[in-house]
């Protein structure tokens, strides 16, 4: 299988500042400790710890934010995980990977069966299981 078949792709360069909090100054043990630390001030700065955030506030967090394209994983955090490495390190280098692995992503995403009723569930928070 290849890092194209084998992912889920991520292209859009926005973050919900919501999303982070909890990251960024809550959760020592799982949080920004390895985060690249201009970065992680950069966050900071543009999510700030007791500011009246809600899901609408974003912080851009790649050059071409509304664009689709690769750039989201060139000097991205996930490269410095070894689980994830290649795979960002492949989708950086080239446009043409990252295309491949996004449209076998989505084609994977759009036959997938809707659940239903009792079936499935709607997770108020897209990042965490219920």
């Amino acid at each position: 299988m290849t890092a194209e078949e084998s992912v889920h792709v991520h292209t859009v360069g926005v973050t919900h500042c919501l999303n982070i909090l909890e990251r960024l100054y809550y959760l020592k043990a799982r949080g920004a400790e390895g985060m690249e630390p201009g970065f992680k001030a950069f966050l900071m700065f543009n999510c700030p710890r007791g500011s009246l955030i809600s899901n609408l506030t974003f912080v851009q967090n790649d050059p071409t934010t509304f664009v689709f394209d690769n750039q989201y994983y060139i000097n991205a955090e996930m490269a410095m995980d070894p689980r994830t490495a290649g795979i960002v390190q492949h989708f950086a280098s080239g446009q043409e990977g990252f295309f491949r692995g996004f449209s076998s992503a989505f084609l994977k995403l759009s036959s997938s069966v809707v659940l239903t009723g009792s079936q499935g569930i709607i997770r108020k928070t897209c990042n965490e299981l219920y």
